[in-house]
């Protein structure tokens, strides 16, 4: 091989091999310098924390003394241990790192078989190869790791108390060696020497004020700071005055001694002599935590509450508690309540501070769950403390409201919770709610959707006229207990699993209800069915394929009723006449019947807020009635629930959402097209209010809502012809003598 080819391959290991060199420096150094480094760290760390101020001079002299025989010797282990990393000693753990050793092969020679073409030929591929394996050359990095040398950790321990110094003390305090070896000379030199200290408490979190470096004369301080006052130099040269700690001083002070006092109250700390200080201390009080309920409760259908609140304090709030207990003044004691309930507990719960962070002003919420609780739809009083660090306890105005509890909806259900509730009551009034279920279940026809709530309720009924009772009717806690556990299932029966037939007629309100209620199904804590249903009246050029397929494709349960409403109407209504009502009247018939053929709980209409506000105006100017479409609606027969989940909804609304959803509209050719319709008058009517007085219809469909029937003219729903005067003393009145 040439030999300028390997002095090149040779030449590229220069930039390796001296940073291999440079880890083997730090190697050795680590190993030759960590005892002295690590007493040189606990050294500093010992001086910056004070411990020479507390500290004698010839404990102080035996100290150095130590430390300085402990350098020594940890010097003369570095000597020792010390050697200068040659570049030959690198070389050679580059080439070990190598598979091969690829260096020293194009560092030797052959001394055999030169002069042999085939030899010759095995060596020069032998170097190619060498040379291949020197381009993945890398430094090799130095052994830091002192684990077998120092089996103690004792380096750590030193790096550990050096951190603690960092966090805690001062390099400053540094200084204060000096003052102590120089002691004597600085007493003859200078004079009398004081150093002071306040250290609040720890619980306020705020530093420790050195007095010497302090240029303000005022301090304030809170409550049990501990001041700490340092003398040196000639024996009564200093003295110090105080009246911070409720305990006048004024004493001379001895050589090197030390003052030490608590602030019980304001005032002032006077160091006499030469060079001596004086300050005027303003002490403050920890100031009681505080606590607020910042606003009403957030209460889900699920009886879940979310109670929020704003807690507060000075130096911060280390926890809390909030106690629920009944409100007797407000609580209804009829029925069930009559009798004296069974003894609670009060409701404590443990309101949270932040793990991290800032506690001395915060928000957070509590959430529970007291859908269950015996206690639960009663007005209660909650009660929120706070406790800071010194004990002390804030408390907020008790509030007042009803124990969050589950909403049930379907009467039978509610009727249920509500036994069961004076059932926890007291366990007297067992005898009471069996009557009560008694009478229930007298005729179940009339009240239970399903055979399976009615036969559990006449099993838990058969169960309480059955279990032992006391000498006053009541029964086991135990049996209590189980009985209303019983009762909160059969009430869940009940609520739940409701079948919502969807009525659909193919236009967009319909189809934004249908879309609104599987969302609702899927994402809503309470479990129902749905059932579309369309009607086919037989309309001309009606298309018949569209809600199938639509349908299908959902995957929802349907069905299509077929019947020629439209012959009828056409035949029975007269030419000019708008079909509405009849084509309503056949409809709302076929459906209602519908819904009882397949067990329909609740019939679901795609009525939104402006056809409410529209049917207002068209009972009130066409049939002399106020009267709309209530969001819920039991039908005149009692068969069925008629449910408007689109009642507060804008059409507008409802139309941009039927347009972004891309729904196959089906137009209404039997009405839509006629001329001179009054619902059609109507809208018209509306529009042109929405345009020129904007928030008009909003308003009058707050109005539907806000009905005062003491203020119109129907004697059948309000009673004027029993109102009568009462007399009032005049000395009650406030009389107001206008000039």
């Amino acid at each position: 091989m040439d030999p300028t080819e390997r002095n090149k391959a040779l030449k590229r290991l220069i930039v390796p091999i001296r940073l291999t060199q440079l880890g083997m420096l730090a190697e050795r150094a680590v190993r030759a310098f960590w005892p002295v480094g690590s007493i040189v760290l606990l050294t500093l760390s010992m001086a910056m924390l004070g411990l020479q101020d507390h500290l004698s001079v010839p404990g102080f002299a035996c100290v150095a003394l130590a430390i300085s025989g402990a350098v020594i010797a940890s010097g003369i282990f570095a000597f020792r241990r010390w050697h200068w990393p040659s570049r030959n000693a690198a070389q050679m753990r580059l080439d070990d790192s190598l598979p091969g050793g690829p260096i020293q092969t194009l560092l030797d020679r052959p001394v055999i078989g030169g002069d042999d073409t085939a030899s010759a030929a095995l060596w020069r591929a032998h170097l190619g190869r060498a040379i291949t394996a020197l381009h993945r050359a890398r430094p090799v990095a130095g052994d830091l790791g002192l684990a077998s040398r120092d089996p103690y950790a004792l380096r750590y321990c030193a790096l550990l108390a050096f951190m603690m110094a960092l966090l805690f003390g001062s390099v400053w305090r540094v200084g204060s060696v000096r003052d102590v070896i120089s002691e004597p000379a600085l007493a003859l030199a200078s004079g009398p020497v004081w150093e002071g200290w306040v250290e609040p408490p720890a619980y306020t979190r705020l530093p420790a004020l050195y007095l010497n470096e302090l240029e303000n004369d005022i301090l304030q301080v809170p409550r049990d700071s501990l001041v700490t006052m340092r003398f040196y130099g000639e024996l009564g040269a200093l003295s110090l005055q105080q009246t911070v700690s409720g305990t006048a001083v004024a004493a001379m002070q001895e050589t090197s001694s030390v003052e030490e006092f608590s602030v019980a109250t304001s005032g002032q700390i006077v160091i006499n002599g030469e060079g001596g200080r004086s300050w005027t201390v303003q002490m403050t009080d920890d100031a009681p935590p505080s606590i607020a309920l910042t606003e009403a409760p957030d209460v889900t259908a699920l009886g879940v509450m979310s109670l929020p609140y704003h807690a507060q304090d000075d130096y911060g709030v280390t926890g809390g508690h909030a106690v629920i207990t009944l409100d007797w003044d407000k609580l209804d004691r009829r029925f069930g309540r009559r009798v004296d309930p069974e003894p609670r507990p009060e409701i404590d719960l443990d309101l949270t501070v932040p793990i991290t962070g800032d506690r001395r002003d915060f928000s957070d919420v509590v959430i529970q769950d007291f859908s269950q609780h015996p206690w639960s739809n009663l007005p209660v009083l909650i009660t929120a403390t706070v406790t800071d660090l010194m004990d002390q306890q804030g408390v907020a105005p008790p509030f007042e409201m009803r124990l969050p509890g589950r909403r049930f909806f379907d009467p039978l259900a509610a009727a249920v919770i509500e036994l069961r509730l004076d059932l926890l009551w007291s366990a007297r009034n067992a005898a009471r709610v069996a009557v009560v279920m008694r009478a229930i279940s007298h005729r179940p026809e009339d009240l239970f959707r399903s055979e399976a709530a009615y036969l559990r309720l006449r099993m838990l009924l058969h169960r309480i006229e059955r279990l032992p009772m006391d000498k006053d009717g009541a029964l086991s806690p135990a049996e209590r207990d189980d009985i209303a556990q019983g009762l909160w299932a059969l009430a869940l029966l009940i609520e739940e699993g409701d079948l919502v037939m969807v009525c659909l007629s193919g236009g967009k309100d319909s189809y934004a209800m249908l879309d609104i209620l599987l969302s609702l199904q899927k994402h809503a804590p309470i479990d129902f069915k749905l059932h579309a249903v369309n009607l086919d009246q037989k309309q001309p050029d009606f298309p018949e394929h569209i809600l199938p397929a639509y349908l299908d494709d959902l995957g929802v349960d349907y069905t299509i009723i077929e019947k020629d409403t439209y012959s009828i109407v056409t035949d029975k209504v007269e030419e000019g006449k708008t079909y509405c009502g009849l084509c309503s009247r056949l409809r709302r018939g076929i459906l209602y019947n519908h819904a009882e053929s397949i067990g329909a709980t609740k019939i679901a209409l795609g009525h939104h807020r402006d056809d409410i506000v529209e049917t207002l105006f068209l009972n009130m100017f066409y049939g002399g009635k106020l009267k709309a479409m209530p969001p819920k609606l039991l039908s005149d027969d009692k068969r069925n629930i008629v449910i408007r989940p689109m009642a507060y909804c804008k059409e507008k609304e409802i139309s941009r959402y039927a347009d972004l959803s891309n729904f196959p509209i089906i137009p209404c050719n039997l009405c839509g097209t006629q001329d001179n319709m009054q619902r059609q008058a109507i809208k018209g009517m509306l529009q042109q209010w929405d345009k020129s007085h904007p928030g008009r219809v909003e308003t009058i469909f707050t109005s539907i809502a806000n009905v005062s029937l003491s203020q119109l003219a129907d004697t059948n729903n309000f009673p004027f012809a029993e109102l009568q005067t009462h007399s009032v003393n005049s000395n009650e009145l406030n009389v107001v003598e206008l000039v």
